[in-house]
């Protein structure tokens, strides 16, 4: 005879998911506190953790909710990876070599470490398509290695900020993909952003400064886009989101390829917000440390890297290209991307 329809087909499964979790209950334990810990007692932790599990699964049975283990094991599992992270993130601040990777937390955003560096900031005379207020060049020495976000912050990563704060979703224009960049979020939202990570990983996170900003996206490059001089449009578009390429709005954050750096979507997409207070031009005494430029006009801020709707990728996907804005408005082009120092 088989087995009855209906619940008891499926104990076999049941089974075998509680010998999966006891087992990793206890790899999780020995893990977080295996220095601490003898064998018996980290088995003992274990079988602590496992009964609460079985509790919840019996509660779950009388509910018949079968959902509920699998929601028991994934929250097992985001556990671990959260450890992995961290662990991780402690070792790349530990040593900051160029070009690694960390997220202090599971839903951060992943940061790149940059290299410390100097170079030319701005457009040269040469370059009739960019404005006054990208003028004069002037060298700016970043003498500190420092990390950006891989990606400008994505709607998942923002969502969790809003669930976790009670802040209001800010409307996207776009299809639901949490691979997005998030947009329609103000300056002051992408400072609100910043102080709530901070204080939720423990580590000082905030905007780039827009020396930051170019610095990083030229990544060593002196040419007008960090991937050569060429105003072809399948040469942009191969490299950036901008209103040539027609996709009438944001791509998943990744879709072009990354600079020298391992960062992408420096040029095109959304725009960044930055730190800065505005300036219609370097001609003043501007930072040349790297550091944010905090006098001026601060009733509106510097918004760096172009869009997908900006009229005129010639100019606007330029690393020099920089535009003012009022840290209060919201607009379906500009995003914001995050920095940490080490």
């Amino acid at each position: 005879m088989g087995s009855k329809p209906g619940r008891d087909a499926k104990l076999p499964d049941a089974e075998q998911i509680k010998r999966s979790l006891r087992a990793t209950a206890y790899k999780i334990v020995v893990r977080l506190f295996g220095p601490r810990l003898t064998p018996k007692v980290a088995a003992g932790v274990a079988v602590t953790i496992f009964l609460v599990v079985s509790a919840a699964e019996i509660w779950s049975k009388i509910n018949s909710s079968e959902s509920f283990l699998a929601s028991i094991g994934h929250s097992i599992k985001n556990e671990y990876l959260e450890f992995a992270a961290r662990r991780n993130a402690a070792r790349v601040r530990a040593n900051p070599t160029p070009g690694s990777t960390f997220q202090d937390h599971l839903y951060s955003p992943e940061m790149v470490v940059v290299p410390a560096g100097k170079f030319l900031m701005g457009a040269p005379s040469s370059e009739d398509d960019f404005f006054d207020y990208e003028r004069p060049q002037h060298p700016v020495a970043i003498g500190y290695s420092f990390a950006i976000g891989r990606f400008p912050v994505t709607s998942d990563e923002y969502m969790y900020f809003t669930s976790h704060t009670g802040r209001a979703w800010p409307e996207q224009p776009f299809p639901r993909n949490g691979k997005n960049p998030v947009v329609n979020v103000s300056g002051y939202d992408a400072q609100d952003y910043v102080a709530w990570l901070s204080k939720k990983t423990k580590q000082k996170y905030r905007l780039l400064s827009e020396s930051e900003y170019e610095y990083a996206e030229r990544a060593g490059s002196t040419t007008t886009y960090w991937w050569g001089n060429s105003h072809k449009r399948d040469e942009m578009c191969a490299h950036a989101n901008g209103r040539d390429c027609l996709h009438n709005g944001a791509l998943p954050v990744g879709d072009s390829p990354a600079n020298p750096f391992g960062l992408s979507d420096m040029a095109g997409n959304v725009w960044s917000w930055t730190e800065d207070c505005w300036h219609d031009s370097y001609a003043g005494k501007p930072p040349p440390d790297g550091a944010a430029w905090m006098t001026g006009d601060c009733l509106q801020r510097v918004e760096r890297g172009g869009s997908w709707n900006t009229q005129d990728d010639a100019v606007a996907l330029g690393s020099a290209e920089r535009e003012p804005d009022s840290p209060n408005v919201h607009w379906p082009t500009v995003g914001f991307r995050v920095a940490t120092t080490f």
